[in-house]
Formats: structure tokens, sequence, C-alpha cells
């Protein structure tokens, strides 16, 4: 195995060109985790950030966008951080893995079978796994220094202090670190300085055989959101986005949740404003890290044998609907999430706007690793979509919120979202309907139209199919929805 792996670590040399630090060899890996040469896989993955707030990231856009396939119709299947979390983590909707809420006894880390996710298959299949940042809500509550399994290195938030930018605490590798309020111990730029480090580190076992798999959990744009010192007086005069949506005047159609909701006074709008500015100067610093990990892959000569995927967790409201603040809800702003891909193979500045989900993301790392996962999994490989842009899926985005821990508007559903149509019913009984190709802004639900009255049934019965789908079932084709009857 050594002969073997020295091998490989010739031809990548004669390959690449790759020059020796100081005339050091580099270490082989050991036999247990040896990998033929698999690309190496990081995912960057930020907290409530909204599709259009992805504008003020110009290296994300110009490394990652520009450099591989973005994918216009992103969603989260259950708009939620650790819902969402798990399912990237597993590939399954929420009711397959369990997690159905953020906190016990419904949902958060206990609730996910930590056996069972992509951070084990990987390692079973010879990656080296490096887990940096926010994990899942509730991580670190029991035992601060627990390692999840399938992971080698472990920089994780325990959840007492995950959301905080200053004064919060690290489970780096089973060792508690404090860290304070110095303009240094700034979250992002710690979790940047750690994924360049152990980029390094990993380099020279990925370069004889061992591919590397990361995941970055960064904190911003999460609210309470803080910016970096140097990026506190950006943004200034920025106003917070107001479609038609914003402080929705006549919300009539809309479910009672939403129905006893006030508008907001002025006081309020400068609210939303002051919370939008920040988020939009955290995420600055994390745009900073894209681009210092893209140049830790390239000084290492990894970056072109790497796939870089950066996405959310969920979206965000910033108003629309008269929702303040927040997620959860099945609205376009809380479902659509940023979702771009760079890597061997993907031709720069490639559009998709295939309906794809957080489900479709661990079938596609798997695919790409040649890894097996130990249980079904819901989604669907993202490649044949990013390679071939003209290609549409036949699959509905089936969305779901299964939990009443929340406080109110926390009203569990199901429900479906096609290219053109988007139904939820609500466990409630009410139900909310919308032609997204005339009303994209979901301001006129149609689910009292009797002209709709068809594609209303043929919607709920979908629903009711995939509610319980498991693996296969989740990716079956829905098949032509009839439009409304003329009138």
């Amino acid at each position: 195995m050594i002969t073997s792996n020295l091998r490989r670590f010739a031809a990548a040399v004669a390959v690449g060109g790759v020059a020796l630090a100081a005339g050091l060899l580099a270490p082989t890996p050991d036999p247990a985790h040896s990998a033929p040469f698999g690309p190496n896989i990081v995912v960057v993955m930020t907290d409530d950030q909204t599709v259009a707030q992805t504008r003020v990231m110009r290296t994300v856009q110009r490394e990652i966008r520009d450099q591989g396939a973005s994918f216009t119709q992103a969603f989260a299947s259950y708009p939620l951080c650790c819902p969402s979390r798990a399912t990237f983590l597993t590939g399954q909707h929420s009711h397959n893995h369990g997690v159905l809420g953020n906190g016990t006894p419904v949902g958060g880390f206990d609730a996910l079978d930590q056996e069972n996710t992509i951070g084990v298959w990987l390692q079973q299949a010879g990656y080296r796994t490096i887990h940096v940042g926010k994990f899942l809500n509730g991580y670190g509550l029991t035992n601060p220094t627990f390692i999840p399994p399938g992971w080698d290195r472990w920089i994780g938030a325990p959840d007492a202090t995950t959301n905080r930018y200053f004064d919060y605490r690290l489970n780096e590798n089973g060792t508690l670190v404090d860290y304070g309020g110095l303009p240094g111990d700034y979250k992002s730029d710690v979790y940047t300085r750690t994924a360049v480090e152990e980029i390094e580190a990993a380099a020279p076992l990925a370069l004889a055989g061992q591919p590397f798999f990361m995941f970055v959990g960064y904190t911003a744009p999460h609210l309470p959101s803080r910016p970096a010192p140097r990026h506190e007086s950006r943004f200034a005069a920025k106003r917070v986005p107001r479609p038609g949506s914003f402080n929705e005047a006549d919300v009539s159609d809309k479910p009672r949740h939403i129905r006893r909701i006030r508008r907001f006074t002025a006081r309020r709008v400068r609210r939303i404003t002051a919370n939008h500015r920040n988020q939009l100067r955290s995420l600055l610093a994390v745009d900073e890290g894209v681009g210092e990990i893209i140049e830790s892959l390239a000084a290492n000569n990894l970056l072109e044998n790497t796939y870089f995927v950066f996405t959310s967790d969920n979206g965000f409201f910033t108003g629309e609907h008269r929702l303040q603040k927040g997620k959860y809800l099945p609205y376009e702003p809380s479902l659509r999430v940023p979702l771009m891909i760079r890597g061997p193979g993907l031709t720069p500045g490639a559009r998709s706007a295939a309906l794809v989900s957080n489900v479709d993301l661990a079938p596609t790392i798997l695919e790409w690793a040649g890894a097996t996962a130990s249980v079904p999994v819901d989604g669907r490989s993202l490649t044949p979509y990013a390679t071939d842009t003209g290609l549409r899926s036949r699959r509905p985005i089936f969305i779901e919120a299964n939990t009443r821990d929340l406080p109110s508007p926390g009203i569990p559903y199901t429900g479906i979202r096609t290219e053109r149509w988007k139904l939820v019913r609500y466990r409630s009984g009410e139900i909310e309907l919308y032609d997204l190709r005339r009303d994209p802004q979901e301001l006129r639900s149609l689910h009292r139209n009797r002209r709709y009255s068809r594609t209303k049934r043929f919607l709920l019965r979908a629903t009711a199919r995939y509610a319980d789908c498991v693996g296969a079932e989740c990716r079956a084709p829905l098949g032509p929805v009839p439009g409304p009857r003329r009138g």
C-alpha cells in the first residue's frame, strides 16, 4: 500500500508540477483510509442568507458562480436551520431523517442518527473529513467536547454560543477554546483561518491519494448580525428591498396566522432596514473567507481537483408578507437559497433553471466521491443539471414543516412547488395556491377561485403522495398539472 501511494504521489508531481516544500516527501495516508485520486470537496454554508443578499458577495460571484454552475431555482425543502442542515447531511427529507425542528423533543442534534451522515459515508470511502463551524442546533448542550462520528477533524461550535460573533467557545478536536471580543476573535475570520489551516494540513495527504471533504458552516448573516469591525460602516444608505409583498397591504387571501399580523409602522421598517444592513455587512467577511479558501486551494495545487459548493441553509424574510424576520413559512424568500458549484467538468458561467433542493446535495457529493449512503436518499445528483443547463426536472420540490416548537406563526404544513405552481396545505386545514408565473410575489392565493379547482385537487393529491415518500418515491415525476378552466 505504501509503495502504491508513493507511486500515485509521484504521478501527481509529474502531472501537476507540484514542488515539494523544503524537500520533504508528503506523508502517506493511513492504509485504512486510503482512497484513489477522487476530488476534494468543500462546502460553505451560510446561515439564513437570501438569494438577493449574494449580490454583495463579489468574490463568491467571481470565484464560484462565474467559474462554475449556479442554480437559479434552488430551495430548502424545510426552511429552518436544523432540519435543513440534517437534510444536507443525509440527503433525506425531514419526515425521513426525523429532525422536525430546532429543539427537543422533536428536533435538534439529538434527533438525528449521527451514524448515518455524509461525514460517515465519506470517511468510509477513504476521505479525510473536516468540519469547521456551525453544525446542528443543540449540538454540545449535553457534552460540548463530543465529536460526532464520521469526522477526522472537528472544530465545532457548541450551541450555547453558536450564534455569537464574539465571546464564544469552540470544540477544537476535543478541547474547548474560548474566544473574546478582540477584532481577531471575529468568528467568521476564525473559521476562515481554521479552514485554511486544515487545507494546508490536508494537502500533502490529498496529493498522496487521500482526498478531503470540508464543511464550513459560517454564522453570518444570522440575527443579531454583527459585522467585522472593518465592515461596520458599509451599506449605511442601503434600503431594504421593497417588492410588492413587502408590508403587504391586503392579506385577506392568506391564512389566519398571517392575517393577524399588523402592517409595519415606520419604526418597524427602520428596524428591518437596520437588520438587513447588518446582515449584508456580516456577509462581507464570509465573502473574503471564500476568497482565502480558494487561494489556499490554488496555492496547494488542489483547486483544479476540488468541487466547491456555496449555499445557505434556508432563506429569510425581510418584511415580505408582513413578516419582519424569520424563515419557516413556505413563501419564496424563505424557501429559496443561493446555490453555486465550481469544480472539475463544470463549464464556467453555466446557469441552470432546473428545480433543485437541498435534498440533492448529499447525493451529488456522494457521486463525486464514489461513496455510498447507508440509508435511502431522497434526492438525486445535481451533476446532470450543472453540465446540461437546458435539462429540466419533472420532479417537483416537496416542502414540509412539521414542528410546533416555534412561536406563532409556526403552523405545520406540507406542499408542492413546481415551475409554475405552489400549493401549501396547513395542518389547520387552510390552503394557499399560487400561480407563480403570473404572481411571483405570491400576492393573491387562488385556493378559493373555482376556475382553479382542478389545479388545487391535483396538487393536493400530489402533496399527500410525496408527504410520506422514501427514496426513489421522492424523485418520481409529477406529470402535467391541469391549469385553470376557461371562464
